[in-house]
């Protein structure tokens, strides 16, 4: 019998061995492609030639004037994008800043050779959106653009939703914030020109893991559940009422400052979960009125980007990955309705815990 037990211990020791050897093996193959493609990248953005070429083309942009910013009038869907300037970490690694902004245009210069190994050239790669804003612009100035104009619809019995999409290290969560707090002054200032008496509720939550945790209440987990007319209600959602806008900003902040992050290969303090926070408003007595809500995204990212992270790094990031996809999809899928006039054409809503 021990000589039974001797043989299985053997033998399990052999598997955690092998798969000890294939960790180190996969993890040295990484390690070097990254090496690899960090090496190949820095060359390109130090290269001179391209810097050079990159400065004559935003030149030659810039010759025109940007068009004017346009107000959200009965858009449906309106977007915007702000381009961010150069981190610390870019600028000492010699990186060169390849996008001109051009509202309403997005330019990006990209780095190329010709095939014959030696001529470098650039390719342009042109977006269009409904307003673009520069690294020189602030968030007053998008606010101003965005949120602003859609107060009104609030205090109108409206909902009215903001995401913050992008990359990881985008600056996402730095403009969302300076919304959060924009848009408490405007709602409570509104609030003052009308007779009826408003009430403030505020509720804030995380998608992390494609599970649901109330930030306002240690992190409890939530559930998720259709009621009785078909509408998606999240079960154990607290919500608080603020009667000043200095006590809607703290109960943020202390939301903000328990949303889950971590350190990734890109980013330092990578949020790694969706933050969504409502601001609701209600008549005193009665049921919600209207409802503003901002929703900070994970940020996205490319596979290049996570090979060097670990297992838990990479499983979040591609759970966040297929919860912003599911997000075009429902996106791409009403803009076919509007678009169509046909509204029976299905939004794939149940594909994520965030549509």
């Amino acid at each position: 019998m021990q000589q039974k037990i001797n043989k299985v211990k053997s033998v399990q020791d052999e598997i955690d061995n092998l798969k000890k050897r294939r960790d180190e093996r996969k993890n040295k193959e990484n390690r070097k492609i990254n090496a690899n493609n960090n090496h190949e990248f820095i060359g390109k953005a130090m290269d001179k030639d391209y810097e050079k070429m990159i400065r004559n083309k935003k030149a030659d942009i810039f010759e025109y004037e940007p068009e004017a910013h346009t107000e959200i009038d009965n858009a449906k869907i309106f977007v915007v994008v702000r381009k961010r300037p150069l981190s610390k970490k870019e600028i000492a690694n010699g990186e060169i800043d390849c996008i001109s902004c051009l509202n309403p245009k997005i330019t990006v210069h990209e780095c190329k050779i010709k095939i014959d190994g030696i001529t470098k050239y650039l390719e342009d790669h042109e977006f269009f959106f409904d307003n673009t804003f520069n690294e020189n612009e602030t968030t007053e100035e998008i606010y101003d653009y965005t949120i602003s104009p859609m107060i009104n619809l609030v205090l109108k019995k409206g909902i009215v939703t903001c995401f913050a999409y992008g990359q990881t290290g985008s600056g996402k969560t730095y403009t969302m914030k300076g919304i959060q707090n924009l848009a408490i002054d405007s709602l409570f200032n509104e609030i003052k020109g009308i007779n009826k008496k408003f009430e403030f509720y505020i509720s804030f939550f995380e998608i992390y893991g494609g599970r649901l945790y109330d930030l306002l209440n240690n992190k409890n987990k939530l559930q998720v559940f259709d009621d009785s007319k078909g509408v998606t209600q999240i079960f154990g959602l607290r919500e608080f009422q603020a009667d000043t806008p200095e006590e809607m900003r703290l109960i943020i902040d202390k939301a903000n400052s328990i949303r889950t992050t971590h350190n990734t290969v890109t980013n330092e303090t990578s949020s790694r979960s969706h933050a969504i926070c409502n601001i609701i408003i209600k008549e005193k007595g009665s049921k919600e009125f209207g409802k503003l809500s901002l929703v900070d995204l994970a940020g996205s990212e490319r596979g290049t980007e996570t090979q060097s992270n670990n297992r838990l790094r990479r499983a979040e990031g591609a759970e966040i990955n297929k919860s912003l996809l599911a997000l075009k999809e429902c996106i791409r899928a009403l803009q076919a309705r509007k678009t169509s006039g046909n509204g029976d054409i299905h939004v794939p809503f149940r594909a994520s815990k965030l549509t």
